[in-house]
C-alpha cells in the first residue's frame, strides 16, 4: 500500500493510542488543573466555515511538476534554469537503453534544462520558428543516431502513458520513444518521421513494470535532423481524475476546502488568462521564480479541481503597472475574465467557454484585485482608485460578485508604512473583504527561528483582529470583513502545527470581522530549498503532511458552525467550544503550547455530557515532523476522555493540540 494510502486509512481509522505513548504521560495526572465551564444554551455567535479555504499559487512545483498530472517537466524547453536548482527532478545521468548510451555524464553540458543528451546528438536550443513560446530543441544526429531524455519518472505497471510531440524537420528512419530503467526497455514505440510543417505525434506507452525513477528518451536511430516541442506525457490514473495526481488530489480532498484561492499570490502579477486556455499547444507559459510554467492547469483546470474538491473558487486579477499606466488593459482583461467564468453561453467569451467544452458558467462569486500591493511601489491612492475602476466594471457584468482589495499585512496597525491604516480611512464602499496576509517568523533573508512565536503568535495576531474591528468600525463601510488570505509559521516541524491550531481558534472566536483565511504554502516540492512550511509536501513518488496540515484536517472533520460560551480560568491553553446545528455535539479544540502538562476539567451544562472522546496530537517534541519515509510520525491519536456527571477530565500534555468531541 503506497504511504499516502496508510496515511489517508491511518487518519481515517485514527489508530488507539500506543501503551509506551500512554505509559509515558501517566504521570501527568498530577498536573496543575485547567477549570473551563462550556454553556451549551448560551451561544455566542457562528463560525464561518469559510476559514477552512486554501491558496494555491503556482510556484515550488505545486502544480508544474506536483499536483498536475504531466510527467514531463520543462516539456517545451522554455526553461533557462541552472541544473543544480531544486525541482525534484535530479540532474542525474540517464542511463540509455540497448545501443545509445549518455554522452553527458551528470547532463551539465546539455543545453536543454532538464534534458539530457543520448548518442552522438548535437543538441540546441532553437529560436527558429517554435512551436510557441519563444524556444524549441533543435536536433542533430549522426548515422548512428542519438537523441534526448529525461529521467527520473514515476511511473506505474499498466498505467498507460498518453500524451503526444510536436515535431518536424527530416529523419531518414522516424522516431523512436522509450520508457527505460537502466539497460532495461519498459515500453517502446515507433513514430513516424515529421515533415516540414509542425505535426503532432501521438505517443502510447505501456510501463511493463513499476518503476520510480524511469527514463523517457526520444531518439533517431540513423541520420537527422529535426525539431521537438510541447513533449507531453500524462498516466492514464491521472487522466481518470481530471488530470491531477491522485494521490495529491486526494491530499487536496481530505482538508474538505470550503475556497481555494488562485493564482497567487506573487504568480497573480502579470498572469494572463487567456494565455491558460485552449489547446495545450496554443498555451504560453509564464515565469515563476523556480521554474517555467507551461499553464497546463489553467482557468479551465482549476475550475475542475474546485468541482471535485467541492470548493468556492477565489480568483486573482492583476491590475498591471503599479502607475495604473496599464489600467484600461487589465481592466478589460479582468471583464473578459469574469464574462468566461460567469457568461451566458452566448456572451462573446461565453461562447469561447463553451468551445473549450464547459457549456455552464462557473459562477465565480470571489474576485480578489491583485496581490499584496502594499508591499510594491504602488501608492495606496493608485490602488485605491484602481479597485473603484474594477469594482465597477465587474459589478456591471455580475452584481453578484464580492470583490476582494488588498488590505496589508504585519500585526500591527503601522505596519507595510501604514498601509492597512491608510486604507480605512479612505472610502471603501467598494470593497466588500479587506485582505490581510500575516507570515509568523517570516524573514526576507534567512530565517533564524525564534521558537517562542509559535505560542506568543496567536495571541498577538487576535489582539491585531481587534484593532482592525475597531478601525473598520469607524471607516466609511462598517460591513467591511476580513479575509486572512495567507498565513502561516515558517516551519514544517512540530511549531507549524501548535500555531496552526493557535491560528485556527483565533479565526473560529473571530469569524463574525474574518470570516474567510486560507494558510501559504500549500503544496511544495520537497527539495525546494525555500518556502518550508506547506501543508502537502512531495516529491515524484509520494507525499507526507506537514503538521499544520495534520492539525488543519483535525479541526476540518470537526468543524461545527454554532460558537458556545466557554469560561474559566484557561491559564496556558488557547481553547474554543463549539456544537454541532443538528446532534448537539459539542466540540472542544484545546492548544497548549507551554512547556508544562495540564490536566482539563469541562464543566458542561445544562446539557449532561454521556461520552467524551480525545484525538491528541502530542509528539513531545517542538522538532518532530513527518518526512517522505515517515509521513505518520505526527498523528493524533484516539483516547476516550473520562466524564464524571457533568465534568469531562484529559490530561494535555506540554506542547499538545486536542480536539475533545462529547455527546
Amino acid at each position: 500500500m503506497p504511504k499516502s494510502a496508510q496515511y489517508v486509512l491511518g487518519l481515517g481509522l485514527l489508530c488507539l493510542i500506543s501503551s509506551t505513548v500512554w505509559s509515558a504521560h501517566r504521570s501527568l495526572a498530577d498536573s496543575p488543573e485547567t477549570n473551563l465551564q462550556i454553556h451549551t444554551d448560551r451561544p455566542v455567535g457562528q463560525v464561518s466555515a469559510n476559514i477552512y479555504g486554501q491558496f494555491l499559487e503556482h510556484i515550488l512545483h505545486s502544480v508544474n511538476g506536483g499536483l498536475w498530472g504531466e510527467l514531463i517537466v520543462n516539456r517545451s524547453f522554455e526553461e533557462m534554469l541552472p541544473p543544480h536548482h531544486a525541482d525534484g527532478r535530479e540532474s542525474s545521468a540517464s542511463k540509455s537503453a540497448a545501443d545509445l548510451p549518455s554522452q553527458q555524464e551528470g547532463g551539465d553540458s546539455s543545453p536543454l534544462h532538464r534534458w539530457e543528451i543520448v548518442g552522438n546528438a548535437q543538441v540546441t536550443l532553437d529560436s527558429e520558428l517554435p512551436l510557441n513560446g519563444s524556444r524549441c530543441a533543435r536536433i542533430i544526429t549522426p548515422g548512428s543516431g542519438g537523441g534526448v531524455a529525461q529521467n527520473n519518472l514515476c511511473i506505474r505497471r499498466n498505467d498507460a502513458l498518453r500524451g503526444s510531440l510536436w515535431a518536424r524537420g527530416t529523419a531518414n528512419d522516424g522516431l523512436l520513444v522509450r520508457l527505460c530503467v537502466g539497460q532495461s526497455i519498459l515500453a517502446e514505440q515507433k513514430l513516424p518521421a515529421p515533415g516540414a510543417p509542425w505535426s503532432e505525434i501521438p505517443v502510447v506507452l505501456t510501463p511493463t513494470e513499476s518503476v520510480d525513477n524511469a527514463t523517457l528518451q526520444i531518439l533517431t536511430t540513423g541520420k537527422a535532423e529535426f525539431w521537438l516541442d510541447q513533449v507531453s506525457l500524462m498516466a492514464d490514473s491521472c487522466r481518470a481524475t481530471g488530470g491531477f495526481r491522485p494521490d495529491l488530489l486526494q491530499a487536496i480532498a481530505d482538508l474538505k476546502p470550503t475556497t481555494i484561492r488562485w493564482p497567487g499570490g506573487n504568480f497573480a502579477s502579470g498572469y494572463h488568462w487567456k494565455n491558460g486556455i485552449g489547446p495545450q499547444a496554443k498555451r504560453v507559459g509564464k515565469g515563476s521564480p523556480d521554474d517555467m510554467d507551461p499553464l497546463a492547469l489553467g482557468l479551465d483546470e482549476f475550475m475542475t479541481l474546485c468541482r471535485l474538491v467541492h470548493a468556492s473558487p477565489v480568483i486573482c486579477v492583476p491590475l498591471g503597472h503599479r502607475d495604473n499606466s496599464q489600467l484600461a488593459d487589465y481592466l478589460q482583461e479582468a471583464v473578459d475574465e469574469l464574462e468566461y467564468c460567469n457568461g451566458a453561453p452566448d456572451s462573446n467569451w461565453g461562447k469561447v467557454r463553451v468551445a473549450n467544452g464547459h457549456p455552464e458558467p462557473y459562477r465565480v462569486k470571489y474576485w480578489e484585485i491583485d496581490n499584496e500591493l502594499n508591499l510594491t511601489s504602488m501608492k495606496p491612492e493608485a490602488y485605491l482608485q484602481a479597485v473603484d475602476s474594477f469594482a465597477t466594471a465587474l459589478r456591471k457584468r455580475d452584481p453578484e460578485i464580492v470583490i476582494v482589495g488588498c488590505g496589508g499585512g504585519g500585526t500591527t496597525m503601522q505596519a507595510d508604512h501604514g498601509w492597512a491604516l491608510h486604507m480605512l480611512d479612505e472610502n471603501l464602499k467598494s470593497w466588500d473583504y479587506f485582505s490581510i496576509h500575516h507570515y509568523e517568523n517570516y524573514s526576507r533573508g534567512p530565517i533564524a527561528p525564534d521558537v517562542s512565536k509559535f505560542k506568543t503568535g496567536p495571541p498577538k495576531f487576535e489582539a491585531h483582529i481587534s484593532e482592525l474591528r475597531n478601525a473598520i468600525s469607524k471607516s466609511t463601510n462598517p460591513n467591511l470583513t476580513l479575509y486572512l488570505s495567507e498565513w502561516n509559521y515558517m516551519s514544517t516541524d512540530w511549531r507549524t502545527g501548535l500555531y496552526a491550531a493557535g491560528i485556527l481558534n483565533v479565526l473560529e472566536r473571530n469569524s463574525d470581522v474574518v470570516p474567510m483565511s486560507c494558510p501559504a504554502l500549500f503544496l511544495r516540492q520537497s527539495s525546494a530549498t525555500s518556502w518550508d512550511n506547506a501543508l502537502i509536501n512531495f516529491d515524484n513518488r509520494t507525499w507526507y503532511p506537514a503538521p499544520n496540515y495534520v492539525v488543519m484536517k483535525l479541526y476540518r472533520d470537526h468543524y461545527y458552525a454554532t460558537r458556545l460560551t466557554l469560561e474559566g480560568d484557561f491559564g496556558p491553553l488557547n481553547a474554543v467550544a463549539t456544537i454541532s446545528d443538528d446532534r448537539g455535539e459539542i466540540c472542544v479544540k484545546a492548544v497548549n503550547p507551554s512547556e508544562d502538562a495540564t490536566k482539563v476539567n469541562l464543566e458542561i451544562g445544562p446539557q449532561t455530557p454521556r461520552h467524551a472522546n480525545l484525538e491528541l496530537i502530542a509528539p513531545d517534541s517542538l522538532s518532530a515532523r513527518n518526512t517522505l519515509d515517515d509521513p505518520r510520525a505526527v498523528r493524533p491519536l484516539v483516547q476516550e476522555a473520562h466524564v464524571n456527571g457533568n465534568t469531562v477530565s484529559f490530561i494535555m500534555p506540554r506542547w499538545s493540540v486536542a480536539v475533545i468531541q462529547v455527546d
